[in-house]
């Protein structure tokens, strides 16, 4: 029996850099775990800033063809990014009746956002969110908090 299926529709992983390496791999530079400091007030422009955004698509539903993927930073109604994501019509093998619990039972689409140079005018959230059939999918926020003085 399969467990119950998680919620989570995909995330995102806010880092510096991303690099394409040798052999397939992708290298992710100065990860951020959930909060991004700058070294400067606000306001401060970041000379760029990455979101390595992963996203489920369940085996068992119906893979959507297109989603709108957006990007609000602090301070701005509108958001910073907007993309429509179109995906490829192809094969999506269902999973056979009796594939063992352990086999992953969805699909990933992997998309690499940069941002640069990137202005933040005050704290708040980097929110990153998809739009898939009039549904909002949360897929990750970074929080930019201003540094503490020393003083």
């Amino acid at each position: 029996m399969r467990p119950e299926r998680s919620i989570i529709r995909g995330y995102t992983t806010f880092c510096d850099d991303i690099r394409q390496e040798v052999g397939g791999k992708v290298s992710f530079m100065g990860i951020y775990n959930s909060v991004l400091i700058p070294d400067a007030p606000f306001p401060v422009t970041l000379q760029k800033l990455c979101a390595a955004t992963s996203i489920r698509l369940y085996r068992d539903e119906e893979v959507p063809r297109q989603f709108d993927l957006k990007v609000w930073i602090p301070g701005q109604d509108d958001p910073l990014l907007t993309s429509n994501v179109e995906i490829p019509d192809l094969p999506f093998p269902a999973l056979e009746p009796n594939t063992p619990d352990h086999v992953d039972g969805f699909y990933t689409i992997n998309l690499n956002l940069i941002m640069a140079p990137l202005p933040l005018v005050q704290e708040g959230f980097i929110r990153v969110r998809a739009y898939v059939g009039g549904a909002e999918w949360k897929l990750g926020a970074l929080n930019v908090v201003r540094a503490q003085s020393t003083q």
